[in-house]
Order: C-alpha cells, then sequence, then structure tokens
C-alpha cells in the first residue's frame, strides 16, 4: 500500500525535498512521514494556485478592452452588436466548458484549468468581434491614438462619474462577504440560502438592468439635443417597466418560494430557511429598481 510519503517521490522525482524537511524536523516536531509528505503536497498544491491566479489576473487588459468597446457600442445606439458579442462568447464558454473540463472528444481532460481557458477563449471571442465590427462599420465615434491629448479637466469629469460607479459595484461584494461571515456564525445553511437568493435574483434583475442599459444611451441623446421632457417622458417610461419586472418577481416569491427554493436543494430545513427569507426579502423587490 503506498503512502503519502511514498507519492511525494513521485511528485517530486529526483529531488531530496522530502528528506531534508523530515532531517530538519526531526528531534523539534513529533511527526510521521505522511504527515510532513502531506504538507509538502499542500504547499505544492497552493503554489500552483497561485500560478494561476496570476495567469488570470495577466488577462485584465483583455477584459478592460472588452468592455470598453462595450461602452463605446451602447454610447452610440449600436446595443445589438454587443448583445450579438455577448451571446457569441457566453455560448462559445458554455459549449467548451464541458469539453475542456471533462475531456471530451479530442480536447484534453484539464478541469478546473479546462473552466478557466473556456472563460478566456469566451472573452476573446467577443473581444474579436468588437474589434471587427469597429473596423467594418461606420461608427460616428472614433479612437484615434495618434493624437493622445489629455485634458485635465475632462479626466476629472471621467473620474467624478468612474469612482462612484466603482463603489457602487464593489460595495455589493462588500456587503455580500459581511453577510456570509455573520451568517457562518449561526449555521451554514444561512450562507446557502444567501447563496441561492442571489442566484435566483439574477434571473429577476438581469432583465430589469437589460431595460436600464438600453435607456441610458436614449436618454444621453436626447439630453444632449435639450429635450428634456423626452428624457423625463423616457425615464418614467423606463421606471414603470422595472416596476413590473420587478413586481412579477415578487409575486412569484410570495406564490411558490419553495418551489424555488427547491431548484437548488432537497434538504427540508434549507429549504425552510429559504422559503421564509424570499417572502422577506422580496417585499423590497419593487423599491429597490
Amino acid at each position: 500500500m503506498q503512502t503519502i510519503a511514498d507519492g511525494i517521490a513521485v511528485k517530486t522525482p529526483g529531488t531530496n525535498t522530502f528528506e531534508l524537511i523530515k532531517k530538519y524536523v526531526d528531534g523539534i516536531y513529533t511527526v510521521s512521514d505522511d504527515e510532513i509528505a502531506l504538507a509538502i503536497l499542500t504547499l505544492m498544491e497552493q503554489q500552483k494556485l497561485v500560478s494561476e491566479g496570476a495567469g488570470a489576473f495577466s488577462f485584465a487588459p483583455i477584459i478592460m478592452l472588452g468592455i470598453s468597446l462595450e461602452k463605446i457600442f451602447q454610447s452610440v445606439g449600436m446595443m445589438k452588436v454587443t448583445m450579438t458579442s455577448m451571446l457569441c462568447g457566453c455560448i462559445a464558454n458554455i459549449i467548451l466548458d464541458p469539453m475542456l473540463i471533462f475531456g471530451i472528444g479530442f480536447f484534453p481532460k484539464l478541469g478546473m484549468r479546462g473552466a478557466a481557458i473556456a472563460t478566456g477563449a469566451g472573452q476573446l471571442l467577443t473581444l474579436a468581434i468588437y474589434i471587427i465590427t469597429y473596423r467594418v462599420r461606420q461608427m460616428p465615434v472614433k479612437i484615434d491614438l495618434r493624437q493622445p491629448k489629455p485634458d485635465g479637466h475632462i479626466i476629472g469629469r471621467m473620474y467624478s462619474i468612474g469612482i462612484p460607479a466603482t463603489l457602487n459595484l464593489a460595495l455589493p461584494s462588500l456587503l455580500i462577504s459581511a453577510l456570509n461571515a455573520i451568517l457562518a456564525l449561526y449555521s451554514q445553511s444561512y450562507v446557502l440560502v444567501l447563496g441561492i437568493y442571489y442566484k435566483l435574483q439574477t434571473f429577476l434583475y438581469l432583465p430589469a438592468n437589460g431595460v436600464i442599459q438600453g435607456m441610458r444611451p436614449v436618454i444621453g441623446f436626447n439630453y444632449g439635443a435639450k429635450e428634456y421632457k423626452r428624457v423625463k417622458r423616457i425615464y418614467n417610461v423606463v421606471l414603470a417597466m422595472c416596476a413590473v419586472i420587478m413586481a412579477l418577481g415578487t409575486v412569484i416569491c410570495l406564490a411558490v418560494p419553495s418551489q424555488l427554493m427547491g431548484l437548488f436543494t432537497e434538504n427540508p430545513e434549507t429549504v425552510k430557511i429559504g422559503e421564509t427569507a424570499l417572502r422577506v426579502i422580496s417585499i423590497g423587490f419593487i423599491i429597490s429598481k
């Protein structure tokens, strides 16, 4: 029967890592060979995760370029381009995920690394569609890198808009982290219920956010043209549309909360806790939008 200590030699062939550490700890700590070997393997796996995490962060420039082009297309009202690009990227990600994770067909079995590669491939496809469309189609807004002229006033205005927007994106993450820490003190079931709620919330908030994303360029055009009455009318129409979506979500959560929770878990205790939570939280859906 092979022990963990035997496995460490397979993991690190041609090295004396295990013997060196064993020699160091002997006489200081009372540990077995398997405990030393397990510690070495844990460190190796942690190093691997750090390396892969660094690779994921190095992909940030591509993500930021894609987001920038997405906002440029949205700002000029070309919403179909952004929808098509994001759909192509998401569909490619969905198709490649199982193939690269489980090694379907001629694809290698890569596990979590395969999921990361699939996500990166989807983002690259989205970016490629943006760039091709930008070069081929007539655009009212063009980027000219040959004449960069930094303007302190414009940069200041951009930061005045960007910083609050950044905080708006960051605060929900901080909220979820704080809620998880608080709920974990009482029961892991509460943490699970919170996670399920946010998954369900996505199906409700995405349609409303889609309407809001479509509203922004239209309001921008009319505000620039000084059509303030039209801006107010557009705002009221969008507000009513979002209210209908959120009201529908409230009715569903109040009517069938146990069935919604049952989509994610079969634990009776978790379903009961989630049923109560959904009914209470759904009361604030309309106000939240």
